[in-house]
């Protein structure tokens, strides 16, 4: 028996990627050999491989302070041979990280998801610092250049080996 495919919306490090490791702690007694987590690129891959009997996904449709994601929404209104069966919260929290041996005060932008820089706006304005958004919260620290801080999960610090400057920088 091999484990179920838990596709979520990558790359690691991303809100979704951890939603997905609280939901197959959540759903391991539906599934006793276990879940095996894949990133994919975007949502309609995610839906696509679930409607083909691939396995199951984990979607992001709401944030509480941006609100719906509504094209996630849509997508799943609009999907056939599909059903929700599980809410799974994720605490939305940013740490400020730096490229490794690179020094904060050299910074001069701050990138993260377009919500990411929504939520951490007292940090970005403290720091004087020009937002760029990036495809995900986790695809800001992967990428970091010497002179950007990056806005993502805690668990990004460990998988991009990169060097925290500031915990809880979120507005709310």
């Amino acid at each position: 028996m091999s484990a179920r495919k838990l596709f979520y919306l990558g790359p690691q490090g991303t809100f979704t990627h951890q939603a997905a490791v609280n939901a197959s702690q959540e759903l391991a007694h539906l599934e006793p050999a276990g879940f095996e987590l894949v990133a994919l690129d975007d949502v309609p891959q995610i839906l696509e491989a679930v409607q083909q009997g691939e396995g199951w996904g984990v979607v992001a449709w709401e944030n509480n302070v941006e609100g719906y994601v509504v094209p996630n929404l849509d997508a799943l209104i609009d999907a056939k041979d599909l059903a929700g069966f599980a809410r799974v919260g994720v605490d939305v929290t940013f740490d400020a990280y730096v490229r490794a041996g690179s020094n904060p005060e050299d910074a001069t932008v701050v990138t993260a998801h377009s919500h990411g820089l929504a939520q951490c706006k007292r940090f970005i304005t403290e720091h004087c610092l020009r937002p760029v958004p990036a495809p995900s919260n986790a695809a800001a620290c992967r990428d970091i250049k010497a002179n950007e801080i990056a806005l993502g999960p805690s668990i990004c610090g460990e998988l991009y080996n990169v060097t925290c400057i500031g915990t809880a920088v979120q507005d709310y």
